[in-house]
């Protein structure tokens, strides 16, 4: 549950409470109602929530009474609430885990709908390097083809027909090679631009 969320210095800045709950069960087989003397160990910087008070506390333990009614189970539940700071990096956190963040309600609007903004740029970027990884991939594979080819010349006869056709297929591979490796630069300036524009944006919120 997040209590409070705020944008700093291109941090997501959150602070959440997070709730400890056990259920104690407490058997009375006497044909008189009990008072049992309940011992809980408390968790390290948590308090006790709903207000329940106990009988006693030290340092380790709460200590409740607990009144049981003759020849019945009663439930004890005890549950303890901490608040815990949390930072998010909003330029390197992963995209799951801001729109995590982005679709809680219990974060203020106006910081949703900047993660949402921030989300958006962050996908277009991927977007741009799952596209380079792509071409990368296609001249990889147009590369380890080419040096097949070039095996393959090694023992086929000069001049024959078959040595024309693939050293055709070399020179077409040539121009495709020049074709992605333009598209790949083209992909890197749109990065980089995207990258630019995202680290302003983050910087303004």
């Amino acid at each position: 549950d997040i209590r409070s969320a705020r944008i700093v210095d291109g941090v997501l800045v959150a602070e959440a409470k997070v709730i400890y709950q056990r259920t104690y069960r407490i058997e009375n087989e006497a044909e008189r109602a009990k008072t049992v003397l309940l011992v809980h160990r408390r968790t390290g910087g948590a308090t006790l929530a709903d207000s329940l008070k106990p009988a006693e506390q030290t340092e380790t333990h709460y200590r409740f009474r607990v009144d049981v009614p003759a020849g019945e189970t009663a439930a004890f539940p005890v549950r303890e609430e901490q608040t815990r700071g949390q930072r998010i990096t909003l330029l390197s956190a992963d995209i799951g885990t801001l729109t995590s963040y982005q679709t809680t309600g219990t974060i203020p609007a106006d910081v949703r709908k900047r993660l949402g903004e921030v989300i958006e740029r962050r996908r277009a970027v991927e977007t741009i390097r799952r596209q380079e990884r792509e071409v990368e991939g296609e001249i990889n594979r147009i590369r380890a083809d080419q040096e097949r080819i070039r095996e393959n010349l090694k023992s086929v006869e000069s001049g024959s027909a078959y040595a024309n056709r693939l050293l055709d297929k070399l020179n077409d591979q040539e121009t495709e090679l020049e074709t992605l490796q333009s598209r790949l630069a083209e992909l890197a300036q749109q990065r980089e631009t995207a990258e630019a524009e995202l680290r302003r944006f983050i910087s303004s919120l």
